[in-house]
């Protein structure tokens, strides 16, 4: 079934609102790596970069500001804020 017009600008439009985005560029050969490292864990690439970002922040001591998309700080507590 193909996707209307309305359809596609309403998602664009959510997209933009929802998520923040960036570019990231990996030598040659590097995203299969990272791809077959994430299918192994039943992740998906965005999945996978978004918690190894989350986890490194924690480790380094600057995870206890960053909230995922799910409310939940990078130190596993629900975030105050993520009331649903």
């Amino acid at each position: 079934m193909a996707i209307s017009k309305a359809q596609q600008k309403a998602v664009a439009k959510y997209d933009a609102k929802a998520y923040d985005k960036t570019l990231l560029r990996l030598p040659k050969g590097r995203l299969d790596v990272v791809r077959a490292h994430a299918e192994s864990h039943s992740e998906s690439v965005n999945g996978f970069i978004g918690r190894a970002i989350l986890e490194t922040m924690e480790r380094d001591g600057g995870g206890d500001t960053v909230t995922n998309r799910d409310g939940i700080h990078s130190g596993g507590a629900a975030a105050p804020e993520a009331v649903q």
